[in-house]
């Protein structure tokens, strides 16, 4: 059988087509939808893979939800973490919340009645070693507020069992809803399978200076993620906007950004998700969104400016986290505008992903 090119750049084959091919990427492992609300720990069986990302979209039930995590079933006191949440300081608390000896899981915060949360996790599961935990999470604290900024959080931390991974939960602490869902991704580097759960959306570049860099109108997908890398002319300002069929440019954006690790900065009712960051250099951006269409759009993301060029010249960073309050469809556009002075140039690209 020859090898065929389907829509989304996804291939078909037979076994012989790919003789020798090495083509292991991030595949579903393991996936876990709760049908009713629940209090109960969200359970996810995973085999064994070296490196774990967690997509996890946690919908509230009424008190404060949190979406902390587990290994093994192990709830001895055994998860050392760091945490960061909007950057700034908690009440009784410092800027960073830290734990070494008290916690059954990886504390990852709570807050807020019928708090709705995407987080993006990424696990390392060496063998004979303890397991390392990074998470990235937007918090849209009241989902009954649409106006309102959301919380971010970045939490760091560790497993210190040394056995391989074979169950991860979500210790939620109080009631889920319904659709709260948690899905596994697992890498190997042995892995030769092709069947990758990023699926290729969309592909544009830009060819003349502009202002705005649209995706093409993909097909709907529940995951989203997008990485652009945005080559300047004169000071531009990365800022993300997103719709159905067409971008909306409505007042319904929200945003939270944090620039060089500073102070976070709030942003309500615009017309995208601001970064407020504006260089007269090149700039990357990563980010992911959680695409439900009766709720309202999370997106995390971090931004990279190159800054000068050089090894003296230290890269810019910005954490932005952001929603489209939009409770009636699915995003199947995504555009990068800028809001700096200059413009975008020729050579930007954008790519979108995504997955149901």
């Amino acid at each position: 059988m020859a090898i065929t090119y389907h829509s989304g750049r996804r291939i078909q084959g037979v076994n012989t087509d790919f003789k020798g091919s090495t083509a292991g990427s991030w595949k579903e492992v393991g996936r876990a939808k709760l049908s009713s609300s629940s209090s109960s720990n969200i359970v996810v069986n995973v085999p064994n893979k070296r490196y774990y990302m967690v997509l996890q979209n946690i919908l509230g039930a009424g008190g404060e939800v949190g979406c902390d995590m587990r290994f093994n079933g192990d709830s001895g006191t055994n998860y050392p973490m760091r945490r960061n949440t909007d950057r700034n300081p908690q009440t009784g608390y410092a800027a960073e919340f830290t734990r070494t000896t008290t916690y059954s899981y990886l504390y990852n915060g709570y807050g807020g009645t019928d708090t709705d949360r995407f987080a993006v996790v990424y696990i390392s599961n060496p063998s004979d070693r303890e397991k390392l935990v990074i998470s990235d999470q937007c918090v849209n604290v009241n989902r009954s507020n649409q106006t309102s900024a959301p919380s971010h959080t970045l939490m760091v931390g560790k497993w210190k069992g040394t056995e391989d991974i074979n169950k991860i939960e979500i210790v939620p602490g109080t009631s889920l809803a319904a659709n709260s869902e948690v899905i596994v991704l697992g890498y190997d580097p042995k892995d030769t399978h092709i069947t990758n759960f990023w699926e290729e959306l969309s592909t544009t570049s830009l060819s003349a200076n502009a202002d705005n860099l649209n995706s093409s109108v993909f097909k709907a997908k529940k995951y989203i993620w997008f990485q652009a890398y945005m080559v300047n002319s004169g000071s531009i300002q990365l800022e993300v906007n997103m719709g159905n069929d067409t971008i909306d440019p409505s007042s319904i954006y929200c945003s939270r950004y944090s620039y060089d690790s500073g102070t976070s900065t709030t942003r309500e009712s615009e017309d995208s998700i601001e970064s407020e960051s504006p260089t007269s250099n090149p700039a990357f951006i990563n980010g992911f969104i959680v695409n439900n269409a009766t709720n309202v759009k999370l997106l995390t993301s971090h931004i990279v400016h190159q800054n000068t060029t050089g090894a003296a010249g230290t890269p810019k960073s910005v954490e932005m986290i952001g929603k489209w309050a939009n409770t009636s469809v699915q995003a199947n556009v995504i555009g990068i505008k800028n809001s700096g002075g200059g413009s975008f140039a020729s050579g930007s690209i954008l790519k979108v992903w995504g997955h149901d």
